[in-house]
């Protein structure tokens, strides 16, 4: 790699970890409970907790007041942050609301690998014991025999649910 994408790369970098650097407190110009930074735009407000596509990659698109880590917008415009138990999330069929998820949800393709353990919590709706995520554009929670490929479903193998 040449000196000069060494560079760039480097000064993205730099770029990259001072726009995700949070303000001192005490030059802070937002509301109670937020924080100037990147504003998060998934899984950020009460209405969209349900949502059910992971993971969510955001690059800093918009700085602004934002939530503290925990807690969410009451809704997409407002300035009220709540915890993510006080939303009213209903969750889609054969789901049930994690208000502190540590990790991101299995799903058909990853359900043989370990999960990613986050030091913070992630709000999210769940598939309930016995489903998991399918591999669909927009996941839905289905049986897990469901995902069984043709190989893993040959007489030979054993299912247990």
């Amino acid at each position: 790699m040449s000196f000069s994408l060494h560079l760039i790369i480097l000064g993205t970098s730099l770029l990259m970890a001072q726009q995700l650097k949070a303000i001192p407190p005490q030059d802070n110009p937002c509301p109670p409970n937020m924080i100037h930074r990147c504003v998060s735009l998934c899984y950020s407000n009460c209405e969209n907790l349900n949502n059910t596509v992971d993971p969510c990659i955001s690059l800093c698109p918009i700085q602004g007041c934002d939530c503290i880590n925990g807690l969410v917008r009451l809704t997409p415009s407002s300035n009220i942050c709540v915890q993510p138990t006080q939303c009213n999330v209903i969750c889609p069929p054969n789901m049930h609301f994690e208000p502190c998820l540590h990790s991101y949800r299995p799903t058909c393709a990853t359900r043989t690998q370990d999960q990613t353990v986050f030091p913070y919590c992630l709000p999210r709706c769940v598939c309930n014991t016995g489903y998991i995520l399918s591999n669909d554009p927009v996941p839905h929670c289905i049986k897990l025999r469901q995902c069984l490929t043709a190989v893993e479903a040959l007489p030979d193998k054993q299912f247990v649910q």
